[in-house]
């Protein structure tokens, strides 16, 4: 069997392709033509010169980010190459983990005989998923600012548009304006977000503070509220 997996999709993302803005926009535009466009067409589309739309192609492809094939000959001259991206489409591959999720979560509740064991059963995974963050060095860096500063920079990278509100001498309220959790036909259920509390409270590695997700606690949000546990 073979061991060589093929790359991971995160490879061809274009953040991980560091890319200048003329070659973001050359790539862009590349994506609206499923079929392939040739560097004549878009030379045409940018305003460009064909030789400076060929150039950054050149240097997209080097990185892997398009390829390009020889198209069908019509007729005497040389055959012309077609060129075609190769990136994902991040919107397509967000909701397709989505729906993964909202499938997996629908099937481990029906696991529990109980709504305490759902959550038990959730908040377990939810440890689990923070303990490997941690081990893969994927959760956000130390900062100044100790474990707030921690936790609102994973979930920023993560997407959950965090605010800190309220910060007193008892304890931090963090809003979440966002979801990457959610899609316009699946919002989190509890089950999905006593995971999401679970990760939390393992990348916030604070055996004197306590945390608690409290969901949609204000509409178009959810809250993470961070305390310090009763001596």
């Amino acid at each position: 069997m073979n061991q060589h997996p093929p790359r991971p999709a995160t490879d061809l993302f274009p953040e991980s392709l560091k890319l200048s803005p003329k070659q973001r926009l050359v790539l862009d535009t590349l994506a609206d033509y499923p079929d392939g466009a040739r560097v004549y067409e878009l030379a045409e589309e940018l305003n460009m010169h064909a030789n400076t739309i060929r150039g950054h192609l050149d240097e997209l492809t080097e990185r892997g980010a398009v390829h390009s094939f020889t198209a069908p000959a019509i007729g005497r001259g040389r055959p012309s190459l077609i060129y075609k991206v190769r990136i994902p489409d991040n919107r397509t591959v967000a909701a397709e983990y989505v729906t993964l999720i909202e499938v997996m979560g629908d099937y481990l509740e029906e696991q529990a005989a109980t709504a305490e064991e759902q959550a038990a059963m959730a908040r377990t995974i939810g440890k689990r998923w923070g303990e490997k963050l941690r081990e893969r060095g994927l959760e956000s860096p130390e900062s100044s600012q100790g474990f707030l500063g921690r936790i609102t920079g994973y979930l920023r990278s993560m997407g959950f548009d965090p605010t800190q509100e309220v910060s007193t001498d008892e304890g931090t309220s963090i809003s979440m304006r966002s979801c990457p959790l959610s899609s316009n036909e699946f919002q989190p259920t509890p089950f999905i977000c006593a995971v999401h509390e679970g990760t939390l409270q393992q990348l916030l590695d604070d055996d004197r503070m306590h945390l608690n997700l409290v969901p949609y606690d204000q509409p178009g949000q959810c809250c993470v509220e961070i305390k310090q546990k009763q001596a």
